[in-house]
């Protein structure tokens, strides 16, 4: 056991809610004791009462559903959790900047109007990632970023629904050079 708490992240608090189906959270020494997943003796680590308001925090966002029980609570994370948890990862996860060799990623995509919201979330992480957008649904970027894309797409679920292409010449790229700085 530590001999230190800390302090819990909702970032955190995604991250273990997304890789399991439940989680839960016990909120008693005693509780911790019975629980049967391996995963959650690290919980033990953060402050009880910081947990529970992370907890809350996130169920009024609505990243998570929260089910309170005499023992502790249960968290199941939300579509729109999954999307911000998505946000958290590739905010870690920039492409890097390196030298340009001197081709484009474009990355499309066709999203039905059914899954707007997932449209819309595709474009806030491109443009929070500093690619540049040519039209709605077609982005660009001069460094790779195929692990990036691929994340992305299997973290929303839309692989067949976005397209990663390499491409040797973009017609008047001039001011796409300008704005990544590669003139």
């Amino acid at each position: 056991m530590n001999m230190a708490k800390r302090r819990i992240t909702a970032g955190k608090m995604l991250e273990f809610a997304s890789d399991m189906v439940e989680v839960f959270f016990p909120m008693k020494r005693e509780s911790l004791d019975t629980v049967l997943h391996k995963s959650l003796p690290v919980i033990d680590d953060y402050f009880p009462s910081i947990v529970k308001q992370v907890a809350n925090k996130l169920q009024r966002k609505g990243w998570v559903e929260k089910k309170e029980t005499p023992e502790g609570f249960v968290i199941k994370i939300t579509d729109k959790g999954r999307i911000q948890t998505l946000k958290f990862k590739l905010a870690e996860m920039k492409p890097p900047k390196v030298r340009w060799d001197g081709k484009w990623r474009v990355i499309i995509f066709d999203i039905p109007e059914k899954n707007r919201m997932v449209r819309t979330e595709v474009r806030q992480i491109l443009s929070e990632a500093g690619f540049q957008r040519l039209q709605d649904s077609v982005w660009v970027f001069p460094y790779d970023c195929e692990d990036f894309i691929g994340l992305m797409k299997m973290d929303l679920e839309i692989g067949k629904n976005l397209l990663y292409m390499i491409v040797d010449q973009i017609e008047n790229d001039r001011h796409l050079r300008m704005d990544f700085d590669i003139v």
